[in-house]
């Protein structure tokens, strides 16, 4: 008796335990069905139907023939189990036992609940066809809702219609066909769906979800919505925890004003991190940017481009091996083999930093650059925001339809037209074949100023013969006269020496007019013509068609002329008026005081004596360069003396000074370190770079 009263109290505490277990599951509160948020669906993707073979689909196991009386092997598949349905109803259909229920139904297979309103229950099959609020509860991880519902418990396949949504921690997805492995827990379907979490949305027309590793695989009119940016694709590999996007296909992306298309690469949403390796480009408003492989930085609002980089801006267009590009300040940097084009320049480097704010660039390596009128070449250059200046470094060279200067580096203000060059400056006026060289120069190429310091050589043509001169400081300006006429200035200040082959001048400072081509010399001015030496307190020679034409001695005029250096023959008077023609003098006007002394010649070239003569002005004539005879004026008085009885000495005029140790022999004596042979011609080598350049 005791065996059959614990037999019946095992029973009765087995049916005890069931019960409680089916009124725990009963008591749990059925999930309830999001609904997807219609406003945040993209109104302009319509959903399309493809080609569900076109997907690479995972293998799954056919349902087998069953091998109990429910159609499972106890020892590899669980059953379906019902727990509860307000209606059941049996019947046969072909040897198959189905069961129809009807009202609450609960059902369950390991770790999973069937909910719904009505469900065929095939048990043999060890199937399910539910409809009418199907819900579908894994491990309360996983809901599924739908309305109808096709299962198969050997395989757990479960294949949804009709509003489906499958939700789990992170994320839903919205369909209105679903096929969803149980076991895999691999979700796809065909004909459209949403996937949608708290920071993005994703839609296409065909997906493969793991809903284990949170990794899908998106195809045909794929897009994906972010706070960030919005990407459409062809098909896409995404995982939507990680929020990692591969490309696999044509992909846009666009952020901000930004886009961006590749054909391949991937993308970091959280860490907003891109890269793009086949057929990538960028686009910002008016900027369009290609290369082989490209980087975004959306932290950093950086773009980068290697290989083959190009960027275009409206009328601007920049090419190099490596390009950088900053969204937040405008800037573009262009590394190797650099490029960059706009409507007024053509600039090369081996480095090139552009800012699109300030439309200004700055250069490092070997730099080209030509503009629509000038032409550069340094080794570095960059612009100076707080200056506004261009600043070129290192062999600059600067030419335009006018001039050419030269220089180790040259500050240029493109404002005000403002120039500093300093190191080996070489500037040439290519117009009035006029060349300065000097420690230091300034101009402007607005007003064409130009002042020259550290005892700068300027050289000239003058009547096919090159005139070089220095100075501490040499200035050329233009003067405007009544708004429409100006005149040339060229002055010089401190230690100036004048030196041309038939010609040579000294003096403290000096005066260029182009107006009258007059050359004016001042303080203990000293000129040299052959043998002959000219001074006065100021003197001033004029120019006709580059040739001297008069020179003229002020106040204080000598001329002193010798053969020998020995002895002297001398003119002297108030003023002193030279005139010339084929740079010979042709004749000479000596007014106020006039004294002369010459020393007369017999045949032989022999001294005779000297003859001086006294008178208030004198005229004389030359032929070919010699005296041919000369007239007094004013009380003349005139006395010869014979050699050895002449005081030599004193027939030495007041002033008299023979300066042969001031006279410039060779332009090496004008005391400048910038002299160098005579160099008129425009560097080749530099003519060859400019013409290949235009090419």
């Amino acid at each position: 008796m005791m065996g059959k009263n614990q037999t019946t109290c095992k029973i009765f505490l087995t049916l005890f335990f069931l019960l409680m277990g089916i009124s725990t599951l009963m008591a749990q509160d059925r999930p309830k069905r999001p609904f997807k948020n219609k406003k945040n669906t993209p109104i302009n993707t319509p959903l399309k139907k493809s080609n569900q073979d076109s997907l690479i689909r995972p293998n799954r196991p056919l349902a087998n023939t069953p091998k109990s009386e429910t159609g499972n092997d106890s020892d590899t598949t669980s059953f379906i189990i019902l727990e509860k349905a307000n209606e059941i109803e049996g019947f046969q259909n072909g040897g198959e036992e189905i069961r129809f229920l009807k009202g609450g139904v609960v059902l369950t297979q390991d770790d999973v609940i069937f909910y719904c309103d009505s469900a065929y229950w095939y048990t043999k099959q060890n199937a399910i066809l539910a409809w009418d609020e199907v819900t579908i509860v894994q491990a309360d991880t996983t809901q599924v809702f739908s309305d109808t519902l096709r299962y198969f418990g050997a395989t757990k396949d479960a294949y949804l219609m009709g509003d489906v949504v499958l939700s789990d921690s992170t994320q839903q997805l919205f369909t209105d066909r679903l096929d969803y492995n149980l076991d895999t827990k691999i979700a796809e379907y065909y004909t459209g769906g949403v996937i949608k979490n708290n920071d993005s949305q994703l839609t296409s027309t065909s997906c493969i979800y793991n809903t284990n590793t949170k990794d899908a695989f998106f195809k045909d009119s794929v897009i994906l919505i972010s706070e960030d940016l919005t990407l459409k694709a062809d098909s896409l590999n995404y995982n939507t925890e990680t929020e990692f996007s591969e490309f696999i296909g044509p992909t846009l992306i666009l952020e901000d004003s930004a886009k961006i298309y590749t054909e391949s690469g991937f993308y970091d949403g959280k860490e907003q991190y891109a890269e793009f390796d086949k057929n990538p480009q960028y686009v910002k408003g008016d900027k369009i940017a290609v290369s082989d492989f490209m980087k975004y930085d959306g932290k950093l609002k950086k773009v980068f481009l290697e290989g083959n980089a190009k960027f275009r801006e409206k009328d601007k267009f920049a090419t190099s091996d490596k390009m950088v590009y900053d969204e937040s300040t405008d800037i573009s940097r262009l590394e190797g083999n650099a490029i960059y084009k706009d409507e007024n320049r053509n600039v090369t480097a081996d480095v090139i930093v552009y800012d699109g704010k300030n439309d200004s660039y700055s250069t490092e390596g070997k730099t080209i650059a030509q503009g629509t009128d000038n032409y550069i070449e340094a080794d570095n250059s960059r612009f100076d925001s707080e200056t506004n200046e261009t600043i070129l470094t290192g062999n600059v060279y600067l030419a335009d339809e006018e001039q050419i200067l030269k220089a180790d580096e040259i500050r240029y203000n493109e404002d005000t037209g403002d120039a500093y060059a300093n190191g080996k400056v070489d500037w040439r006026d290519t117009v009035n074949q006029v060349n300065i060289k000097s420690d230091e120069l300034f101009f402007n190429d607005k007003t064409e100023y130009v002042k020259a310091l550290g005892r700068p050589i300027m050289t000239t043509l003058l009547d096919g013969d090159t005139l070089y001169l220095s100075a501490d400081t040499l200035i050329s300006e233009k003067i405007s006269i009544n708004g429409n006429d100006s005149i040339e200035l060229l002055t010089a200040y401190r230690d100036v020496r004048i030196y041309k082959k038939d010609f040579q001048a000294v003096c403290d400072s000096m005066a260029y007019n182009s107006t009258d081509s007059i050359f004016a010399f001042y303080e203990n001015p000293i000129m040299w013509s052959d043998s002959t030496q000219f001074s006065a307190d100021t003197t001033k020679f004029s120019l006709k068609d580059e040739k001297i034409d008069s020179v003229f001695l002020l106040q204080n005029a000598l001329i002193i002329d010798t053969p020998d250096e020995q002895f002297f023959n001398q003119i002297q008077g108030r003023e002193i008026v030279i005139k010339f023609e084929d740079n010979q003098p042709l004749n000479m006007s000596v007014n106020g005081n006039g004294t002369s002394v010459y020393y007369v010649m017999d045949d032989d070239e022999g001294y005779v004596g000297p003859n001086k003569t006294t008178c208030s002005s004198m005229y004389l004539t030359f032929d070919d360069g010699e005296l041919e005879y000369i007239r007094f004026y004013g009380d003349p008085k005139s006395n010869l003396y014979p050699m050895k009885e002449a005081n030599h000495n004193e027939l030495k005029l007041k002033g008299f000074k023979w300066a042969k140790d001031k006279r410039p022999f060779s332009p090496q004596d004008l005391d400048s370190p910038h002299y160098i042979v005579e160099d008129t011609i425009l560097d080749q080598e530099i003519i060859n770079r400019t013409l290949q350049f235009d090419e």
